[in-house]
């Protein structure tokens, strides 16, 4: 789905244009197809970060290790990458022949893997990603 989002506290300029995952309703929520929306003041003072005290947004997990100065690799299929840069690492195709890619990309090895798929497909060894 299109969304207008931010990722950090500010103006107008951390508003983000995009395609968002869709939400998925529970057993008792509605998922509501939504075809034009408005923006309240609240909504201003919540993404400058005014009502952080009650109000606290829940940003993406994959730039906490950006913000902490580590280099970060993402796996995402071609049409993703621009996205995974936006996000702060470098795209790696995810598929066959992905260790060899995440070798050549770094030669010396990974110090960490986080893994959110899981599944054969997506699965390289530590051994693989050793130095």
């Amino acid at each position: 789905m299109k969304a207008i989002s931010y990722s950090r506290y500010g103006s107008a300029d951390v508003l983000e244009y995009g395609e968002r995952p869709d939400p998925k309703a529970g057993p008792d929520p509605v998922l509501v197809k939504v075809r034009a929306a408005a923006v309240n003041p609240v909504d201003r003072k919540a993404r400058e970060g005014c009502l952080r005290a009650g109000l606290e947004a829940v940003f993406p997990v994959v730039r906490l290790a950006r913000h902490a100065g580590c280099r970060v690799v993402g796996t995402a299929g071609p049409h993703n990458h621009d996205y995974v840069r936006r996000l702060g690492g470098e795209p790696v195709e995810h598929g066959d022949g992905l260790a060899a890619r995440l070798r050549a990309l770094v030669p010396d090895g990974f110090d960490a893997a986080f893994d959110t798929v899981g599944g054969e497909a997506l699965r390289v060894s530590a051994e693989t990603l050793a130095p």
